[in-house]
């Protein structure tokens, strides 16, 4: 389509007549219904949801029985983060048309922005069932599904409206933020670039390319890590496993495909007694470990990933007051591998 400076001219489009005929026109076809719809529509769209909504008030105030402007003040509302207000006006709007999928998909969303998550589940799910194909709602469902925490869930309903619409932009926007939040972000880097060309919201494409980034990054550091694992023993008191000990990891991406991880550290790990002390020792065992692991996943092939690992342990005795001291093997080495 030509740009409009480029385009041909119109001969009549600066004819007075022509002008006043198309106005008086208009002005007839005008009600004070569509004309405040039309004035709060534009007032949205520049951001003015406070005057927005004031007009939409002013309307419901001479005819509260105006579903158009109920359910667009619904909207307005919420897009002002007045989210209490707007599900008090969806309530009104579902009360009087309980199978309307339009505004209960509507309820649905703004229940899920105010972090009630579990609720919105239940009303995109009736929603729905009244309108299968409506994308939008699906798209709905997948995110609340995801802020519940139902990522697997929510990977697969973003790969139905996919298979629906492979087009649709922030459905690949909200695979890849999921496929991230699942420890794939290299098929997230892989999946933006599908949001971009389906003209996804431009906000959270930036948003989600900057925590991409960060994900993908090369990171190196240090800690320390302590972990208890209680041991239930037949004829003796039990006891708890208490391992403990510095660390440092590095983790980089290769090629924006693999994710490699290192990680060395050194474990004290020894037994802390619940019952009092047999036969005079205070342990049942005490080691010192090194381990030394290094692991690799493929994750931009997501949801189908391959993850392996070698580790390497070595040994020493700590405490020689022990039940069990060490003795034989001191040296051990494994692999594992997942799809």
């Amino acid at each position: 389509m030509p740009l409009p400076a480029l385009a041909d001219p119109d001969p009549d489009a600066l004819s007075p007549s022509k002008t006043l005929e198309e106005k008086a026109a208009q002005e007839e076809s005008e009600t004070p219904a569509t004309s405040a719809l039309a004035e709060a529509r534009q007032l949205a769209d520049a951001k003015k949801f406070d005057a927005a909504a004031k007009v939409l008030r002013a309307r419901l105030a001479q005819d509260a029985s105006d579903a158009d402007a109920r359910s667009l003040l619904a909207r307005v509302l919420a897009w002002d983060r007045h989210y209490d207000q707007s599900i008090a006006e969806y309530r009104i709007l579902l009360a009087a048309h309980p199978d309307d999928s339009f505004d209960r998909a509507g309820y649905a969303r703004v229940l899920a922005w105010s972090g009630r998550s579990e609720a919105s589940l239940r009303e995109f799910r009736h929603a729905m069932r009244a309108d299968s194909t409506d994308l939008e709602s699906r798209l709905g469902y997948g995110r609340a599904l995801s802020w519940t925490g139902d990522l697997p869930a929510a990977s697969r309903e973003y790969r139905r409206i996919l298979r629906a619409n492979p087009a649709y932009g922030d459905a690949w926007l909200g695979y890849g933020t999921v496929a991230r939040w699942r420890g794939a972000p290299a098929a997230s880097d892989k999946f933006l670039a599908h949001a971009a060309s389906g003209h996804a919201d431009p906000e959270a494409m930036e948003e989600e390319r900057r925590a991409v980034a960060d994900a993908l990054a090369p990171s190196i550091g240090i800690g320390v890590t302590t972990a208890h694992e209680r041991q239930y023993v037949a004829a003796s008191p039990d006891f708890t496993i208490e391992s403990t000990g510095p660390f440092a990891q590095a983790r980089a991406t290769v090629a924006h495909a693999a994710t490699v991880t290192v990680r060395a550290s050194h474990i004290a790990q020894f037994e802390r007694r619940l019952g009092p002390p047999l036969l005079g020792t205070t342990l049942n065992y005490d080691l010192d470990m090194t381990v030394l692991r290094a692991d690799a996943a493929l994750t931009r092939g997501y949801p189908f990933l391959v993850a392996a690992g070698i580790e390497s342990r070595s040994l020493d005795a700590g405490s020689p007051n022990v039940i069990y001291p060490l003795r034989g093997d001191d040296q051990f080495f494994g692999w594992n591998a997942r799809a």
